[in-house]
């Protein structure tokens, strides 16, 4: 149960014979789960999520297929409240890593059986698996009571701030290169020499900006290698 997705918080684990838990009101996530053996609602995830494979949009052989699995078995009124495993919502997920906001979040997870790190949502902000926690963060706190080998070096709680800040303006700078892209294909046959004067400026922009953010990421003394932009 440990590693970056999730981690238990407490070794009082009640005997089960299944277990899911809420994320929300309306979705069982499918992060920690426990079902016997050819238990209908995994067999049906399994079938399903078999046909779908990689065609499908985010999340739909994940959270979504479980609780409609478990809508149609009429097992989703046996799902845990979301304190159980889910204390902390996705769009809360950075929190755990500022000192800050160790108090709050530590009321929140208080009786929580596991906490689910919503991995995709660290990766989305260029945070290393492999750098300790900045101290006083709940994950910081959670690291020193469980300690283990092999952390590549340990974030300052400002450096960390300064890089999940250049992984915002990454993500907005990644939105306007598609618009751009689909603006330049939509006008492609067309001959629009201001459409490509446009174009050519802004995408000179984009350049300027990402110069300045990776000469801060270099002064920052961040031994990750320079985040890349995806055109």
């Amino acid at each position: 149960m440990g590693g970056h997705r999730r981690g238990c918080l407490t070794s009082k684990i009640p005997p089960i014979d299944e277990f899911f838990a809420h994320e929300s009101d309306e979705i069982v996530n499918s992060a920690v789960l426990f079902f016997g053996p050819s238990d209908p609602p995994m067999l049906n995830c399994f079938d399903e999520a078999a046909q779908i494979r990689g065609e499908g949009k985010w999340g739909a052989t994940g959270p979504r297929l479980l609780t409609r699995k478990l809508e149609e078995t009429g097992r989703i009124n046996r799902a845990q409240p979301k304190a159980a495993c889910y204390p902390i919502y996705f769009g809360d997920a950075i929190d755990v890593l500022r000192p800050a906001k160790a108090s709050s979040l530590t009321d929140r997870t208080r009786g929580s059986l596991m906490l689910h790190l919503w991995n995709e949502i660290f990766r989305r902000s260029n945070v290393s698996k492999t750098m300790l926690r900045p101290r006083g963060s709940l994950l910081r706190q959670i690291a020193d009571r469980h300690p283990v080998e092999g952390w590549q070096g340990e974030y300052d709680a400002n450096f960390l701030e300064q890089t999940l800040n250049l992984g915002t303006e990454l993500a907005s700078m990644r939105t306007e290169l598609v618009q751009l892209r689909k603006e330049v294909n939509k006008r492609r046959n067309r001959s629009l020499p201001a459409v490509a004067r446009k174009a050519t400026s802004k995408i000179g922009t984009l350049v300027t900006r990402l110069h300045v953010m990776l000469a801060k990421t270099s002064t920052l003394g961040s031994s990750k290698p320079a985040p890349t932009i995806y055109s």
